[in-house]
């Protein structure tokens, strides 16, 4: 069998059929192959086929697992990205009287937060009369997705589309052919995940984050994370485009989940939270992202839209803003438990009157 045939003297034109026999089907095949394998290894632990250990469990399938078990239910929930960790329930629970639950997700925005709201509300019936969320920019981000592990789970994407079983469809089925789980799947074969058994033991049953796993914070550590901030913060929390005004999707969400606490009686505690001041000063001198025109934006939205509701908010942006200890963060971007302490103790000291931590 010959790869090329002669039509006429002199010229030479390819096969079609063998092109697409030697090169297409073979191709069709691996993507097929690769696609069975990283559903049956399951690295990302989304397709529930369980015969391996995943590389990292989902973090929002989890905490809303420890919320169903949670009892009693909730009276006051803690909602935001992985940035409202550290914020203590049981102080909470101290401090106010009324039963918590930490529902920090990482990179969570406005779209989960009014979902997990309605779950609380709708489907746990949690006697809600407060919330505590914590919000920076990126929450209102432009041109950002909802996470991954929101985007397969049903249980978060039946309040943010109304075709939400295709959404989830479409989510999974697309990261069977991606390059970051075909490389998870291999290091799970191959033994070198770094699969952590007790990942789950690390948050207690409020949902609070229990084990710091962030080591102490030095003079080193911080100018790293500043370095790797720098590379990742522009984009991923400021937009790639000039970011000057908020995602008018992502405003609706926040407007409804704030008419619904309106609606309820449920008392909202909202704070801008706080960056290392080193960050936030290599942050602000962001002039082709506007940085400190953004933040403005954000605090001023806030401030206009929880006022509406007689809510209380606060711009903690700066650690100093509520009587922080300036070095008191695991990392660049996430304050240290203790930390967490003193913002709380401020935040609800008006209605709880407390002795605030200098």
């Amino acid at each position: 069998m010959t790869v090329l045939q002669s039509e006429s003297p002199g010229k030479v034109t390819w096969n079609h059929k063998i092109i697409w026999i030697s090169f297409v089907v073979p191709l069709f095949i691996t993507l097929a192959l690769v696609g069975f394998l990283n559903f049956m290894v399951d690295p990302f632990g989304i397709y529930g086929t369980g015969l391996f250990p995943p590389v990292t469990f989902s973090k929002y399938e989890h905490k809303l697992r420890l919320l169903r078990e949670f009892q009693p239910k909730p009276q006051a929930l803690i909602i935001g990205s992985s940035r409202v960790e550290s914020i203590d329930p049981e102080l909470v629970e101290e401090l106010t009287g009324k039963r918590c639950f930490n529902w920090a997700n990482p990179l969570a925005k406005t779209e989960l937060f009014y979902a997990e709201l309605r779950i609380a509300l709708d489907e746990i019936n949690a006697p809600l009369d407060m919330v505590i969320v914590g919000v920076e920019p990126t929450v209102f981000h432009p041109t950002a997705g909802t996470p991954p592990q929101a985007l397969s789970l049903v249980s978060y994407m039946r309040y943010v589309t109304d075709k939400a079983a295709v959404a989830v469809f479409m989510e999974k089925s697309s990261r069977l052919f991606s390059f970051e789980q075909t490389d998870s799947t291999f290091k799970v074969l191959l033994g070198t995940s770094g699969y952590d058994p007790n990942e789950e033991n690390r948050w207690g049953p409020n949902g609070f984050l229990r084990i710091n796993d962030y080591g102490i914070l030095t003079k080193d550590i911080i100018i790293e994370g500043i370095e790797n901030e720098m590379r990742r913060f522009p984009k991923a929390d400021l937009g790639d485009d000039d970011y000057s005004n908020l995602n008018p999707i992502r405003m609706m969400y926040w407007e409804e989940f704030l008419k619904i606490c309106d609606q309820r009686d449920i008392r909202v505690y909202a704070y801008m939270t706080p960056l290392h001041h080193d960050l936030l000063e290599s942050v602000y001198q962001l002039e082709e992202f506007n940085a400190d025109a953004l933040y403005s934006e954000t605090t001023e939205y806030l401030s206009r839209t929880i006022g509406e509701i007689g809510g209380v908010f606060r711009n903690y942006t700066d650690v100093n803003s509520f009587n922080g200890d300036p070095e008191g963060f695991m990392d660049v971007i996430h304050l240290s438990p203790s930390n967490g302490d003193i913002l709380i103790r401020h935040l609800l000291a008006d209605d709880y009157p407390t002795e605030i931590q200098e």
